[in-house]
């Protein structure tokens, strides 16, 4: 806000615009609007990115004709995804990395995870209905939705009937970036459990290489004499990755 006076002998240029003589007006500069909150913004963190502005500032013409009368051409798409960016990376964040990546209070941040959770744990179920799992394709995606977004590894097993239908899937481990501890003993004690006929193991690579380790061909090998034994066998087992990339540790030359 500004206003002006007057000085004895001088009229003021504002008392000579003021609708009423002898006084003066008090005018008002203009106000901007408020600045945008962190949680608007949060939409736009979510998008893959936003037009450029030449896009943005074309000028509207028929769906069916160009500015100039000409046949419009096929709109263009918008930049590619960047790398790290978008719903499934903000998704493998916890409540606190969220809320500093989003630039948003620790609350918003929280129950935009467990909307990320709920939606994780949806995905999962409709993907787990009673299908047959008889190639490691099959088996990578039933655990797609479960193992992908994780940023440690964890290993699962899915119990199959004798149809090749799933029974039911339990995790057996949970470790670090790198790897994760499992006894044979336990994937067996599990698999019959869970009533197995036979069973498939799975577990994720988080870094994105689907290749197995030397680790994980050892495991593989020692389950399966076990399994041979209990006359419960193993089937297979699938490494998934973030990319929907995987491998069978049985088919070494699988990977996709």
């Amino acid at each position: 806000m500004f206003s002006c006076g007057t000085s004895e002998g001088t009229t003021s240029a504002c008392a000579a615009h003021s609708p009423v003589p002898g006084k003066v007006s008090v005018q008002r500069a203009p106000t901007t609007s408020a600045p945008t909150t962190r949680a608007r913004q949060l939409p736009v963190l979510l998008r893959a990115g936003a037009p450029n502005e030449a896009h943005s500032r074309r000028p509207r013409c028929d769906a069916r004709r160009g500015p100039s009368g000409s046949p419009a051409r096929p709109a263009r798409r918008g930049p590619p995804r960047a790398p790290g960016r978008g719903p499934p990376a903000l998704a493998r964040l916890s409540p606190v990395a969220l809320a500093e990546r989003a630039e948003v209070a620790l609350q918003a941040a929280t129950r935009l995870a467990a909307a990320f959770e709920l939606g994780r744990r949806l995905h999962a179920a409709r993907s787990r209905r009673a299908k047959r799992l008889r190639r490691p394709r099959d088996v990578a995606r039933f655990f797609h939705a479960t193992l992908a977004p994780l940023v440690h590894e964890e290993v699962w097993i899915i119990a199959l009937d004798v149809h090749d239908r799933a029974r039911g899937a339990r995790m057996i481990s949970r470790g670090g970036l790198l790897s994760a501890s499992v006894r044979p003993a336990d994937v067996l004690r599990a698999a019959l459990e869970l009533g197995a006929v036979t069973f498939v193991m799975a577990h994720n690579h988080p870094g994105g290489d689907p290749a197995p380790s030397t680790d994980d061909v050892l495991l593989t090998q020692e389950v399966e004499h076990a399994a041979h034994l209990i006359d419960v066998p193993l089937r297979d087992h699938v490494i998934v990755t973030p990319a929907g990339r995987f491998s069978s540790v049985f088919r070494a030359g699988s990977s996709r």
